[in-house]
């Protein structure tokens, strides 16, 4: 893989099916090196997860392959969604005028 030392550091040009990359190292850290017992039960609760994430998605392939779905192409084409306003990304300031403040009563 990639032999870079320092940060600051760039690779040289890396050619992938997506195009043309260069690497920059911009920090390094040492190793964490836990012994089993301390990550045991966050490791157990990882594998749960993914256990359950995995046995929910393959119901739902179930679920949708023994589903009897027919599409009406005709009526479909008659449903109006209305556009749903654009929800800007995580930590980015919406378009829309911020709320008043809440009434405080007398």
């Amino acid at each position: 893989m990639l032999a870079l030392k320092t940060p600051g550091e760039l690779s040289e040009v890396l050619e992938s099916p997506q195009g043309f990359f260069l690497v920059k190292l911009t920090a390094r850290q040492p190793a964490i090196d836990h012994p089993f017992d301390e990550v045991k039960s966050q490791v157990s609760v990882r594998l749960s997860r993914e256990r359950r994430s995995k046995n929910f998605e393959t119901y739902v392939k179930k679920l949708v392959a023994e589903a009897d779905i027919q599409v009406n192409d005709g009526e479909l084409g008659k449903v109006e969604v209305p556009a749903s306003p654009a929800i800007p990304p995580h930590g980015m300031p919406s378009q829309h005028p911020p709320l008043p403040p809440p009434f405080a009563g007398k």
